[in-house]
């Protein structure tokens, strides 16, 4: 309820002042982008999620990134900007499958290909193309060298 959130909200920002603005802290990211996306926000959920999985990259810490870069996936799904949630569900899944998680890497793959569905006739063919060669590798089993 807006109680709930509002302390959640008062928490994050007593924790950003504690760890310092520009935190490194992928979890921050991640609590900002949930309250966000339940306070209606999936705009800045989608902002808040992609630095998550930016600050997971720069970390190196690449085995949460896939789950993070489906919370931005999900959230630009809720924003409507189709193409975006495709390409962060696609780059989840790509990940996911090289760090062997091939259910994982699945089940992002086809929520990309449905995101990608959503997209204007003519305007998301390129991610189109790459989410069918990813499944096609799925499908086979084969996974190319990185």
């Amino acid at each position: 309820d807006r109680q709930d959130l509002a302390a959640a909200s008062a928490s994050l920002e007593e924790a950003r002042v504690w760890s310092g603005e520009e935190s490194d802290n992928p979890g921050l990211s991640r609590l900002a982008g949930q309250i966000h996306l339940n306070s209606g926000d999936p705009a800045a959920a989608a902002a808040e999620f992609d630095r998550e999985a930016d600050l997971l990259k720069r970390a190196r810490n690449f085995w949460p990134l896939p789950s993070a870069l489906a919370r931005a996936g999900r959230a630009y799904g809720e924003h409507g900007n189709w193409e975006e949630a495709a390409n962060r569900f696609y780059r989840g899944a790509r990940s996911a499958l090289a760090h062997g998680k091939h259910g994982e890497a699945e089940t992002l793959a086809q929520s990309a290909l449905e995101a990608a569905g959503h997209v204007p006739s003519g305007e998301g063919d390129h991610i189109m193309g790459l989410i069918d060669e990813l499944l096609d590798e799925l499908s086979d089993g084969t996974t190319p060298a990185p």
